[in-house]
């Protein structure tokens, strides 16, 4: 089981679909009104949440971190996740 932990980071080998469904679990929404919150599709969510989006969009990521109140280092570990690695070329 991937458990993300109380600060907003993952635990070891934790994904970003792991998280957010966890993150919005913790919150007491359904996949319906986190979306709505955001501003997204109940489709993309749920596809997020699967996991079937290879890279998220980091305008979604940000409006899922807003619509789930996340701030200050919770938020940027929670956008860190879906943010390429290094130096964008």
């Amino acid at each position: 089981m991937i458990v993300a932990k109380g600060d907003g980071s993952a635990a070891s080998g934790a994904s970003f679909a792991a998280v957010l469904r966890a993150r919005r679990m913790r919150a007491g929404l359904t996949q319906r009104e986190l979306a709505w919150r955001a501003g997204v599709g109940v489709r993309t969510l749920r596809e997020l949440e699967r996991a079937r989006v290879g890279r998220p969009q980091l305008g979604t990521v940000e409006l899922l971190a807003d619509a789930l109140g996340l701030v200050g280092q919770v938020r940027a570990s929670f956008i860190a996740m879906v943010r390429p690695a290094g130096p964008l070329a």
